[in-house]
């Protein structure tokens, strides 16, 4: 059976707004999963200090120093609010590549949780950097959490779904967590009309096909949501680039505050195909987004 709620959940943290707002979704999340583990993480970043090393000063044991004072800041109010099940890890290195590779790794997390602010342009490039390397990166779940103004929980999530199994697996997760923070629940499916079109001389009938097939999709996973006590639960099958169509056009268009989309990560052609979808909505989502991928016990 597969495994839909989190046990042990990594949050890395650093002393910006979007970290906070991060380190404050974990611990919902924490909460609402059975009290699960909740391991904060900071890591100092060498490549930061690179230029710096000549100064007399050590600017590497100030940042430990300040990363030890954030930490101890941070579990205390984790504390505070209730949780019992904490531990905070500091190291150095690169963070995108630590984090998901070896902390998460070590710490077995099922999920990762960092802050992104992805406001403009410049912001996006320099802290898509660390939050989308480490959704790159990462074998668990990771979600990538931004500034909210309207607070927690989620009261509309939107679903990319495309028929493979980690499509699958995101819909049981999205379930599970909509159920948990009681939202509304839309499903889409996004056709590339242009990639289909390289691929087949037919493409009028084969675009007939592929949305009939993806709308009798849509139907069996709104009957089983449904089933499954969510409401309202809404699918359409759109047209355009996934990345694209779905972090710009549908989820403002439901106002989501979560899209959750599937990635497994494993296979080359799956991590190229998947892999670049999850990563560009990433990227360019003015809310929330959760790469879900397949856990390592399955």
């Amino acid at each position: 059976m597969m495994k839909t709620a989190y046990e042990r959940i990594l949050v890395a943290v650093d002393d910006s707004s979007e970290s906070k707002n991060a380190l404050r979704k974990a611990s919902e999340i924490a909460k609402m999963n059975n009290d699960a583990k909740l391991i904060i993480t900071h890591v100092v970043d060498e490549a930061a200090y690179a230029g710096v090393q000549t100064f007399p000063v050590d600017f590497f044991k100030e940042a430990e120093e300040r990363g030890k004072e954030l930490l101890h800041d941070m579990e205390s109010d984790m504390m505070d609010a209730g949780l019992t099940n904490i531990e905070t890890i500091l190291d150095r290195g690169n963070p995108k590549v630590l984090i998901p590779k070896e902390i998460a790794v070590a710490q077995k997390a099922d999920l990762i949780v960092a802050g992104a602010s992805g406001a403009g342009t410049v912001e996006k490039f320099v802290i898509g950097s660390v939050s989308a390397g480490i959704a790159r990166h990462a074998t668990s779940d990771v979600l990538i959490v931004r500034k909210k103004a309207d607070g927690y929980p989620y009261v509309s999530i939107l679903l990319a779904v495309d028929g493979s199994e980690s499509a699958h697996r995101a819909f049981k997760k999205t379930v599970h967590l909509a159920k948990l923070e009681k939202a509304e629940l839309t499903i889409a499916h996004v056709i590339n009309k242009r990639m289909l079109s390289n691929v087949t001389k037919n493409s009028k009938e084969a675009l007939q096909s592929m949305e009939d097939a993806g709308w009798k999709m849509l139907t069996d996973y709104k009957q089983e949501a449904e089933s499954e006590g969510i409401s309202p639960v809404r699918v359409e099958v759109e047209h355009g680039a996934p990345k694209m169509v779905l972090a710009r056009s549908v989820a403002p268009r439901h106002h989501a505050d979560l899209i959750v989309s599937g990635a497994s990560g494993l296979r080359s052609r799956e991590r190229f195909f998947l892999g670049s979808v999850s990563e560009g909505i990433t990227r360019r989502a003015g809310c929330d987004v959760l790469v879900v991928r397949q856990p390592v016990q399955e």
